[in-house]
Parts: C-alpha cells; structure tokens; sequence
C-alpha cells in the first residue's frame, strides 16, 4: 500500500457511483455476519475537482456499524476505530497536497464487538485510537496493509486475519443476531414487543443486549433503518415528494420523518435534495 505504483486495479472491486476514487469490496462469506465490506478511496496529489456550490465538508449518515481506518500520506500510516454511530458526522473533504490512500474495514451493526468484545455502548459516536481498541490485532493489520503489493492482497490477508480473530471471538447474543435480522427484513417497522417476545425475553433484558454488542437500543436501530431506507429512495429519485418517501420508509407521518431526518442527516429533506453529493451512507448496510 505504501509503494508509489499501488493501485486499485481489480476485477473484484465494486466501484461507487458517487466518487470515481472510492472502491469497495466484499469480506470472505464467513465475515458477512459481522463485516458489510471494505472501502479503499486514494487522492492524487495536486488533484482537485471545482463544482460550484459544492460543501468543503462531507456529512456521513450513521447507520448503527463501526469502522477500523487506515490511511496512509506518503510517509506514515494512521491507524482509527469509530464506533456505533448514531449521530451525523461531518468530516472535511479531502484537499490533500499528498497521494493518499485509505482503507476502512466497515463492520455491521454489532460486529465490532465481535473483534474487541468491549460493550459497544463506550463506544458509541467515538473515535479514537485504534490500538486502545485491540493492539494484537491493530498490529498484524497494519503489518497487512503496510506489506501488501496489490489490494487484492490487501483483502486476503485482511480476510484471513478477521477469520483467525473469529476462533477467540465474544459471541454477540444470539437473540440480538436475530433481531437485527429481523429489523431489517421489516424495514425497521416491527415493534420492540413483538421484537423481544419472538425472543422469550424482555423488552428491558433486549434493549441491555443492544445496548452491549450494538451500542444503541433497539428503537434508535430501527429509526437509522429507516432513515437510510429513505436516504437511498431519494439517491434512487430526488424528485419524489416528502410525504411518498416518509410512507415508503414506513413513518408514521410526514412530521415524524422530517424530525428523524433532520436529527440523523442534520438536514430537512429539501435541503438533501439540493445537495445530495454532500451526503454519504453506506452502500452495503
């Protein structure tokens, strides 16, 4: 990765359709419980793209799953873990004088904890280092990236690594798996009743789950559901009304949607609409 001549030259990579710089690409099968994908996005030095009206900063729609990050300038390489993300965050779009690549290991609601075992609620909306988080494992990933020649290479060694952490793993719950799943085949909509009685728990004893290998209860899952539901309709088809999208992300009406997504998106639905590339959601979660 740190080799000059590195580049994303793979049949395997997914590229986005909003960032001619920015790849993703899918873990082995036996992490796709616990891992969405992997993004790669590099920068050429120098190189800068002028649209009117574009922001300097770049707003990332939470979506409940943490990310490990490594990036690389050209001379070090970074090493930074968020956490369960519940909240907007607005980073500064790159306007680097250096080549720089990047690459996130992006984990699925609650996959993160497969890897460190610490309660997701600590972590939530955090970013810190990532050897406070796990340093063994912090170590033979960066020896990974730092030594790899190709980003299929990358991948191998990243797979191989995540699978080997999986033999000492801390076992999320059982029950908050399956409710994740089933949140997300109901498109967020299923009641936490329903939710903890197909689990034979309580709703207090579920939420406590959530809240240790998530990092947020069940009811805030299930809003940034729907919420990156109705962040994708809109990418689908700007000119679809508020009332059209707030039934199809299954709100209960109109006020309820604008309210959620203003809190989660830190903009009303109109002003998204104008400015849709200033917004980032994950393509895979």
């Amino acid at each position: 990765m740190i080799n000059k001549g590195f580049c994303i030259n793979s049949t395997k990579a997914i590229p986005s359709i909003y960032n001619n710089k920015q790849f993703y690409f899918m873990p082995n099968p036996i992490l796709r419980k616990y891992v969405s994908h992997y993004t790669f996005s590099y920068s050429v030095a120098n190189y800068k793209e002028h649209v009117k009206g574009t922001a300097e900063e770049l707003i990332l729609i939470p979506a409940g799953g943490g990310c490990m990050i490594f990036s690389f300038d050209g001379g070090e390489l970074y090493e930074s873990c968020w956490g369960p993300t519940s909240k907007p965050v607005k980073v500064q779009k790159d306007d680097s004088t250096k080549d720089k690549r990047m690459f996130f290991i992006e984990f699925l609601p609650g996959g993160l904890y497969e890897f460190t075992g610490i309660p997701q609620n600590k972590l939530r909306d955090v970013q810190c280092s990532l050897f406070e988080i796990e340093k063994e494992l912090t170590r033979t990933l960066r020896t990974a990236v730092m030594t790899s020649r190709s980003v299929e290479e990358i991948i191998f060694r990243t797979d191989n690594i995540l699978i080997r952490a999986l033999e000492n793993k801390f076992m999320t719950n059982a029950s908050v798996i399956s409710v994740l799943n089933k949140i997300k085949q109901s498109g967020g909509q299923a009641s936490i009743k329903s939710l903890a009685a197909s689990e034979y728990i309580s709703e207090r004893h579920l939420n406590r789950l959530f809240e240790n290998s998530v990092g947020i209860s069940v009811k805030t899952y299930e809003r940034l559901v729907r919420i990156n539901r109705a962040v994708k309709l809109y990418k689908n088809n700007t000119l679809q009304s508020v009332s059209h999208i707030a039934q199809e992300s299954g709100f209960f009406d109109e006020s309820h949607f604008i309210r959620d997504f203003n809190e989660f998106c830190n903009a009303t639905p109109n002003t998204f609409v104008k400015k849709v590339s200033d917004f980032y959601n994950e393509p895979f979660k």
